[in-house]
């Protein structure tokens, strides 16, 4: 086996060899051109038998010099496409690598504008909070000093209408004292006046005060001190009889008993009377108009008065 190897290696050595002397390169073509040139040179100059033979030999040199220039006109097309195909690869590779120059040119541009895009929409984001935080600061700080402009007006309404409150309270808050009293029945001569079931401490109390001075307040304009001795009366669930100012002769309220106490239990000229700040009024308990600080004092009087200081 090993020597079929070598012989078969052998002959493709041979067969290469062959081929290899086959091949003619254009330097041997062209020193072929040049030998037979310089053949058809010395066939030239061989003097011809008869015109015949010159003429057939003529046309032989010219038929012998037209196939060189015709194999040197094939060289050199041939030289001039190997040259164009150069050219072309040439060009071609160029332009690929312009192409690619472009490419890597339009691909760094690509990527600078990406990244431009990127940096603007980072700052657009950044910018955008800030403006948010600052529209919003602004918009809470609005509206806190509204709030707070809110409650300092109605702190200033309210601190106006307390002291408006308080005007009006101090305005409407009058008041006046009222008392009534049995102390001239505390004598003994007068308390004998009256009759046995009066005797007694549940009528004429031991301090004389059947009523002891208590401090009412002025409601209106339009009291008198005799809505200031009703209101005192029936706070203090004390007994009493009166007549209306269109039921007596006097045109003015009258009482006529207070704590079962009437008129003439002790003697003609007793019976109630009353005084403003220790002084008779001159007019009736319903004519009078009361008046902030007034002191009112009912008394039951034995000498029409005189013993209470009237006259």
């Amino acid at each position: 086996m090993k020597k079929v190897h070598f012989y078969i290696l052998s002959l493709i050595i041979a067969v290469l060899c062959l081929a290899g002397c086959k091949i003619q390169t254009v330097e041997q073509y062209n020193n072929q051109n040049a030998d037979e040139k310089s053949i058809n040179a010395s066939n030239e100059n061989v003097i011809p038998v008869n015109g015949k033979n010159q003429d057939q030999q003529s046309k032989k040199t010219i038929d012998n010099s037209d196939k060189p220039t015709e194999k040197k006109q094939n060289t050199k097309d041939s030289t001039k496409k190997a040259d164009e195909t150069k050219q072309i690869d040439i060009n071609s590779e160029n332009s690929t690598l312009n192409n690619e120059k472009k490419e890597v040119k339009s691909s760094v541009k690509e990527t600078k504008t990406i990244a431009l895009k990127k940096n603007a929409n980072q700052e657009k984001q950044q910018t955008q909070p800030s403006e948010k935080k600052s529209t919003n600061n602004k918009t809470n700080q609005a509206k806190k000093e509204t709030i707070a402009s809110k409650n300092n007006d109605l702190n200033k309404s309210n601190s106006t209408s307390k002291a408006t409150d308080k005007k009006i309270v101090k305005k409407k808050k009058k008041y006046v004292t009222i008392s009534v009293r049995v102390d001239t029945l505390l004598k003994a001569e007068n308390y004998a006046k009256l009759e046995k079931p009066l005797q007694n401490e549940k009528y004429v109390p031991k301090n004389g005060a059947i009523v002891t001075t208590s401090k009412y307040e002025i409601l209106s304009d339009d009291d008198t001190a005799w809505s200031i001795t009703l209101r005192a009366l029936k706070e203090h669930n004390v007994q009493f009889e009166y007549e209306g100012a269109g039921v007596n002769k006097y045109g003015m309220v009258y009482i006529q008993g207070i704590n079962h106490l009437y008129e003439k239990n002790a003697g003609p000229l007793s019976g109630w009377m009353y005084s403003v700040n220790g002084k008779k009024p001159g007019v009736g308990c319903d004519g009078y108009n009361v008046k902030d600080g007034d002191q009112i004092v009912w008394q039951y009087t034995v000498n029409q008065g005189k013993d209470i200081g009237w006259y």
